[in-house]
């Protein structure tokens, strides 16, 4: 199992993003399992995100995996580029920790990626409604 104890209070909601798609990636490539840090602990660290209920677990359809803080020894990604040794070699048992900005951690499930970050329906209804009130025949 692999997990990344600081999702959440390591940016905002467009790094949570890509560092959950990049734990998902990375676990799915290997064929580990992973889990995510509980709901109580995010967003509690960062002084940009405390106290936050925009988080991926408030936006998004995250599938309902184990809640767990690991002790697993942490695996750094320094910079925002695509680190090959990382996603090629990473062990299981370890705890990620860093942005992973690119696509590269996460193209091979790109579909999955893509249901997961739909929106929740109490965020995806009322914008629906008002994107209609707006721009009748337009598609969505």
């Amino acid at each position: 199992m692999i997990s990344f104890n600081y999702l959440g209070n390591l940016g905002r909601l467009g790094n949570q993003m890509f560092q959950y798609a990049a734990l998902v990636g990375i676990a799915s490539k290997h064929r580990y399992d992973y889990c995510l840090p509980p709901r109580e602990i995010v967003a509690t660290a960062d002084p940009l995100c405390v106290k936050s209920d925009i988080t991926i677990f408030e936006c998004f359809n995250i599938p309902d995996v184990k809640k767990q803080i690991t002790d697993y020894p942490t695996v750094k990604h320094n910079g925002h580029g695509f680190d090959s040794q990382l996603f090629d070699t990473c062990e299981d048992n370890k705890n990620l920790y860093g942005y992973f900005q690119t696509e590269k951690y996460f193209s091979h499930i790109e579909e999955r990626i893509r249901k997961e970050f739909t929106f929740i329906d109490q965020i995806k209804i009322p914008t629906e409604e008002m994107f209609y009130d707006h721009f009748d025949d337009t598609e969505v």
